[in-house]
């Protein structure tokens, strides 16, 4: 990760791909990234994002409680960060679309 608008744009186009064309449902679909400094640091990429597909029961609760601690944990100075979102919905499918 390096610019989370650009993320943002390859998961929904991603997102859009497994639901049009292979019949995946929205809640089918989880996304977890994860940034060890800021993301608008020149040089290296400051972390990595992954999109699971039929994510097995309880990972995201399981993530939820990992991913700040790991966060915190491999920190390098200020602007690290987590996110994780359970389901694209088609709304955000369609803000990439406009």
């Amino acid at each position: 990760l390096k610019n989370l608008w650009a993320a943002d744009r390859f998961d929904n186009g991603l997102t859009e791909w497994l639901i049009t064309e292979q019949g995946f449902e929205p809640e089918k679909i989880l996304r977890a990234d994860l940034w060890i400094r800021d993301l608008a640091s020149e040089g290296k990429l400051a972390g990595a994002g992954v999109m699971i597909i039929n994510p097995p029961w309880q990972l995201e609760e399981k993530l939820l409680a990992l991913l700040p601690w790991l966060a915190e944990t491999l920190a390098q100075g200020d602007g690290y960060g987590w996110r994780l979102d359970g389901g694209l919905t088609e709304e955000d499918v369609e803000e990439v679309e406009d």
